[in-house]
């Protein structure tokens, strides 16, 4: 042990060295991350720049945070789903909220479930991206402030402009149909 303290009172190169190579290492692991396929980052410097990044590969940003969002989220109601599972997607689940089906009313007032899938996509664009980012924050709360409400109100509008006995003799089209050009608008 006094070998090595001796060989380094002996040697301030070593010394500055060592402290390089520390200071190296910590810049990059505070300053790079990668990116990964079907995702958008919002990244805030330290300086406080903030950039949109949706190329894949490693990024350098200097002593900041990045916050990821997946370029499409799915909204489903479907048999199984869990109401209070709502969450932003995961490598491991396939949708970004499942809940059971919906309880909606035709115009008729003849109650049904409805099992409906609706993705959304975010925009890329660094305008469009930076102004949901700094709107809703996170991508748990783009789901739970906006895109489930949007979901289960378009769809009860929807049901409540055709009575059950058209949906079922033949208007089921044109239900999907207007269903999806009112999200889709």
């Amino acid at each position: 042990m006094s070998a090595l303290s001796e060989t380094l009172k002996q040697s301030p190169k070593f010394m500055a060295g060592i402290a390089a190579v520390v200071g190296l290492f910590i810049v990059i692991s505070n300053s790079v991350f990668y990116a990964e396929p079907g995702y958008v980052y919002h990244v805030r410097t330290i300086t406080g720049n903030e950039n949109v990044v949706s190329d894949v590969g490693y990024q350098f940003y200097l002593f900041g945070r990045t916050n990821a969002w997946k370029r499409a989220m799915t909204v489903q109601a479907v048999a199984g789903g869990d109401e209070n599972l709502q969450y932003a997607e995961v490598e491991s689940t396939e949708t970004s909220a499942a809940m059971p089906p919906m309880q909606i009313m035709f115009l008729d007032q003849v109650d049904a479930h409805a099992e409906s899938t609706v993705r959304f996509s975010i925009p890329t664009d660094p305008e469009g991206f930076l102004k949901l980012a700094h709107e809703y924050r996170s991508p748990a709360n783009l789901l739970r402030t906006a895109l489930i409400p949007a979901f289960k109100e378009t769809l009860q509008a929807n049901a409540s402009l055709m009575s059950a006995e058209d949906y079922y003799s033949g208007g089921r089209t044109e239900f999907n149909n207007e269903f999806e050009n009112q999200m889709t608008n």
